[in-house]
């Protein structure tokens, strides 16, 4: 299978538990739904942590991540730029674009 090709480097901040963030760790390939101000539209990730293995709920870590059928609004993101993170409806984080790839 085809990697998907990373678009951007980014700090995600995982909400915790308590403030209704993830219930349980998530590993390197976690596919959140993340929104952009400039959009609507909901995108699908892929976040590829290098360390640690696993991000538990209330942690910071940085992520290359790589965004599917999004090749229209690439160009519409800059380092700096801040987008929410959530599986479903939950509202689980959020992030900081620190590099464009």
């Amino acid at each position: 299978m085809k990697k998907a090709q990373k678009h951007f480097t980014a700090m995600l901040t995982f909400r915790s538990t308590e403030n209704g963030g993830l219930t349980s760790p998530v590993s390197s390939g976690y596919r959140p739904t993340v929104k952009f101000p400039f959009s609507e539209e909901n995108f699908i990730a892929v976040a590829d942590f290098e360390e640690p293995e696993l991000v538990f709920p209330g942690e910071i870590v940085t992520a290359d991540i790589s965004l599917l059928r999004a090749d229209d609004y690439l160009k519409q993101i800059y380092e700096g730029q801040d987008f929410e993170m959530y599986e479903g409806e939950d509202h689980v984080g959020h992030g900081t674009v620190t590099e464009i790839l």
